[in-house]
């Protein structure tokens, strides 16, 4: 039978871990099995070995995709292993290392514009807005704990996703951490669409920019020769 901090983990966790991305199915099968609170992090980080098994086979057939978000549960599983179990100072910290490695493997595949912010010493937190509207009421949020709200869209920015983030958050006076990176409002000419995301600023490299200047300023002039 789970000792007291198992069933209270249980009983009060579960819907934080679903709601921050953790697999229903991951969170019943790994506290199922669980009797005692000193096995939490071994439990947690054995799930989050698997996933990083399954990303590392998914990018060896070439899925990408698969393997990024495969990495993903795999950081969010080390990153709970530690969550509030401090028995073991030097394994709360592997996980923690783990869980950022496992991370910065997610923005490897899934968003090449994070990884680069990164390596600039930019920290970000990405957010897959699956829909325009409603917008999630968790943007609010996340706009309170984050300087700066960068939206991104492969669509023009009048009507857009930008907009109704901007329409959510200008009432509680966040409106003005916002930027929005989208097409312009105009014709565009035919072409490849990465040859026109890229002239837009949509590419890894746009986006990148786009950030580290909103929350830096304007990225320094490359030198010339004299």
């Amino acid at each position: 039978m789970p000792d007291e901090q198992v069933r209270s983990a249980i009983a009060n966790w579960g819907p934080r871990f679903t709601s921050q991305g953790v697999d229903p199915g991951d969170f019943a099968r790994v506290t199922s099995r669980l009797e005692n609170w000193a096995d939490w992090l071994d439990a947690w980080c054995a799930n989050g070995d698997m996933h990083a098994s399954l990303a590392r086979e998914a990018e060896g057939f070439g899925r990408g995709r698969t393997a990024g978000e495969s990495w993903v549960r795999a950081a969010l599983s080390y990153h709970f292993a530690k969550f509030v179990w401090m028995l073991d100072e030097t394994r709360h910290r592997a996980a923690a290392d783990r869980a950022v490695a496992a991370m910065a493997n997610a923005h490897r595949l899934l968003d090449p514009a994070a990884e680069r912010l990164e390596i600039q010493g930019i920290s970000c937190a990405v957010v897959n807005a699956r829909w325009i509207k409603p917008v999630d009421p968790r943007i609010a949020d996340w706009a309170r704990t984050h300087p700066v709200v960068v939206t991104v869209e492969d669509n023009v920015g009048a009507g857009g996703f930008g907009g109704a983030v901007l329409e959510t958050l200008a009432p509680l006076g966040l409106a003005g951490r916002v930027r929005t990176v989208a097409l312009p409002d105009r014709f565009l000419p035919q072409g490849k669409a990465s040859d026109i995301l890229s002239e837009n600023g949509l590419d890894a490299a746009g986006v990148a920019k786009a950030v580290y200047e909103a929350v830096k300023g304007k990225v320094p002039a490359k030198p010339t020769d004299s």
